[in-house]
């Protein structure tokens, strides 16, 4: 089935073998949250604010947006026991290097700060004199967990 990128929110992206976790971890949302938050804020030293979560084989994956001046979305993975309906809060990660580059693509953006705003501002008056179109903010938190992201451009660094 497909879906315009001007309407697609992200609702039902699903990843292979997630159905029974992503149930588990929905019934057992406060403590996906706060284990990811809590993650998050020890290793990267950032607060978060988490938008989504999809069930995988063994665990869910969070999809979250970054406070503060640095600015980008990421994922980690809270592993679920599916036998025991168990969040395992102490056993959350991320895919190595991803929020690093994440962090970095924010770094890059705050840098050149003047220059995005400039960027910004331009792509915010483009789509109504050429027909181009974006992404939604939506499915942006909800399914795009990769670096500085806008409707219509990404930053994204390879470490």
């Amino acid at each position: 089935m497909y879906e315009s990128v001007l309407t697609y929110t992200g609702d039902g992206y699903d990843l292979p073998g997630g159905e029974k976790t992503e149930k588990i971890a929905k019934e057992h949302k406060a403590e996906v949250v706060k284990a990811t938050k809590d993650y998050i804020k020890k290793t990267y030293k950032t607060d978060i604010e988490v938008h989504n979560m999809v069930g995988n084989k063994d665990g869910v994956t969070v999809f979250f947006e970054s406070k503060g001046n640095l600015h980008f979305y990421s994922t980690a993975i809270v592993p679920i026991n599916v036998k025991e309906e168990k969040v395992i809060s102490s056993g959350v990660w991320t895919l190595e290097g991803e929020v690093e580059g994440a962090i970095c693509a924010a770094l890059y953006t705050l840098v050149k700060e003047e220059e995005f705003n400039e960027l910004d501002q331009l792509l915010q008056t483009f789509p109504s004199q050429y027909p181009i179109a974006g992404r939604t903010m939506h499915s942006i938190e909800n399914v795009r967990g990769k670096g500085h992201i806008t409707p219509y451009y990404f930053i994204q660094a390879l470490i």
